[in-house]
């Protein structure tokens, strides 16, 4: 490849017996000594006649300074990772560390003499997890920068493979468009497989340590439990499948969209387009061909490792120096699943939801697009670039769904189902979601509003309970008057009054106020807090007293006693 390069960057016509114009840069027709020039087609009489542009190399310029650079770039920056990670990644680590916490490993240094070797040893193993859990954070980030530039490469490879309208030569696989970025491809990869191998291994150390395996499975994760092999192995296929440089070839996929009819007359349905006819005339197949390199796409699925960028910030947040307690955080007196991915999402989608939809909703735009349009080069659509696979899949993503574009083939259509329909639903329901909750309102608003509503259901109460006993009063003094006439005629209406203001008082009695649960428990939790308060300050205090009045008690038998004592004497 740099060979090739190198000779691109030094061309000149001379050198492959070109003549070329001077300012227009065309090859000049050569002499041509053909009795009948009829023969050739209309381009090749053009071409002998103005000339053809200069273009000696079959390479497509997405293929050639482009990828070379890339892959200097990225072969030096490995190569100085390879020199400085083992060096200095201890001392990047314990750079990481606070102040406070290097106070700490003094203090217990100085007194390292007057401490057991019970103690000296679980101090070392708590330093010993900490550096691990930063390392492993380390390795993480490596691991999903690596997992992005490989995703970005295939896609890479790609444009410079549907972009190359040259033909190369079986027997010179180099020369085939995107090999570069298939080199790249394999080194990002060995790369990646060993950033994992190096993960597991920490993993297993930390686990040692923590006595979730047997210290004797340590040495090497062949030997290791089910619990870390079986990962170990999964990760491996899953970042370890692609396609090799040097391997080319194409696939071809034959599809049948739907049967004919028999046809009893001479006249045979024909097929739409792009369908074909069977040799069978008994059904229209879709008939298309991929580059072997079609089978990167699996590549993508490497983007699993970004979802533990979320639970590396979280960590980072709830352990806040104290990477010991990582794997089972106890808050409210129960264990957390700080190690769980789900557990993760959840806790970093209630603390920034707005960062989790933006990183969600970016990652099933870009996946989609990449996949839409490799998948729908084939046929010439709309779908074949990446602006309407951009605009197809944010339309469907959203659940409009236009029609003015759709997938044909059928791993475009699994490619819109999988990331368009079925995670744009999971996006528009968090989506939902999160404006439902803000809509409702927090929980101390909440307790505010139930607060706010008991306040005005024991105010309507007592000003029931008062027109009850004014009705009442009123009764009463009906009842003793002397007067019996007006007597009578005022006692019914009395008694009417009576009655509906008891039964205003028992409606108003009965209607509870307004209390959701979580309000109710936060007001609960803070009137008892502030009940058992008073309380024990009332029964410290009569204790307090009891207790000097006892003593004064005492003090007055014991003087009673001496000086009855001394009269006896």
């Amino acid at each position: 490849e740099i060979c090739q390069f190198l000779q691109i960057a030094t061309y000149s016509p001379r050198m492959y017996a070109q003549y070329v114009h001077l300012t227009s840069f065309r090859v000049l027709p050569l002499s041509i000594t053909h009795n009948n020039s009829s023969t050739f087609d209309a381009t090749t009489q053009l071409m002998l006649q103005t000339g053809s542009l200069s273009r000696y190399f079959p390479w497509s310029e997405w293929d050639r300074a482009p990828a070379f650079a890339v892959l200097l770039l990225a072969t030096a920056a490995l190569l100085w990772l390879s020199k400085q990670e083992h060096s200095k990644m201890c001392f990047a680590v314990f750079l990481g560390l606070s102040d406070a916490h290097e106070g700490h490993v003094k203090t217990l240094a100085r007194l390292n003499a007057s401490v057991s070797a019970t103690t000296k040893r679980d101090v070392n193993n708590l330093q010993r997890l900490q550096t691990l859990y930063k390392l492993r954070a380390r390795t993480d980030s490596f691991c999903i920068g690596l997992a992005g530039l490989s995703t970005l490469t295939v896609w890479l490879q790609f444009r410079a493979i549907w972009r190359s309208s040259a033909k190369h030569h079986r027997d010179l696989p180099t020369q085939a468009p995107g090999e570069t970025y298939g080199a790249l491809l394999l080194l990002i990869t060995l790369v990646l497989l060993h950033q994992i191998h190096y993960r597991y291994c920490i993993k297993m150390e930390i686990m040692v340590l923590r006595n979730q395996i047997p210290s004797d499975s340590r040495y090497s994760l062949l030997t290791s439990p089910r619990l870390l092999f079986l990962p170990f192995l999964a990760e491996l296929l899953l970042c370890g499948i692609f396609l090799p440089p040097l391997v080319h070839g194409r696939v071809y996929l034959d599809e049948e969209r739907y049967s004919l009819p028999r046809a009893t007359l001479a006249v045979v349905p024909a097929c739409p387009s792009p369908l074909t006819m069977t040799t069978s005339k008994q059904s229209c197949d879709l008939q298309y061909s991929y580059p072997l390199e079609v089978m990167n796409m699996i590549v993508l699925v490497r983007l699993y490792w970004f979802a533990r960028v979320i639970r590396n910030q979280l960590l980072k947040q709830l352990i806040k120096g104290n990477t010991t307690t990582v794997g089972s955080i106890t808050l409210n007196g129960k264990e957390a699943p700080a190690d769980s991915l789900w557990w993760s999402f959840r806790i970093s989608f209630a603390l920034q939801p707005s960062k989790v939809l933006l990183t969600l909703f970016v990652s099933l735009w870009a996946t989609t697009t990449v996949a839409v349009s490799a998948f729908e080069r084939p046929f010439p659509s709309k779908l074949d670039g990446e602006d309407h696979a951009l605009w197809l899949t944010l339309v469907t993503m959203t659940g409009v769904g236009y029609g003015d574009a759709y997938p044909i083939t059928l791993g475009g259509r699994v490619a819109v189902v999988l990331g368009a329909v079925i995670g744009g639903l999971a996006f528009i329901s968090l989506m939902t979601s999160e404006f439902l909750d803000s809509v409702k309102g927090t929980k101390r608003e909440h307790a505010v509003l139930s607060a706010l509503d008991k306040m005005k259901w024991e105010s309507a109460l007592r000003l029931c309970a008062a027109k009850l006993i004014q009705a009442a009063w009123l009764q009463h003094q009906i009842v003793n008057s002397k007067c019996h006439s007006t007597k009578r005629r005022s006692q019914e209406t009395v008694v009417r009054e009576l009655l509906k203001a008891a039964h205003h008082f028992k409606r108003c009695r009965k209607r509870k106020p307004m209390q959701s649960a979580s309000a109710s428990h936060i007001l609960q939790n803070n009137g008892l807090s502030s009940f058992y308060s008073r309380e024990v300050e009332n029964w410290m205090t009569s204790r307090w007293t009891e207790t000097t009045t006892q003593i004064a008690s005492l003090e007055q038998q014991m003087n009673t006693i001496e000086s009855s004592l001394q009269v006896l004497l």
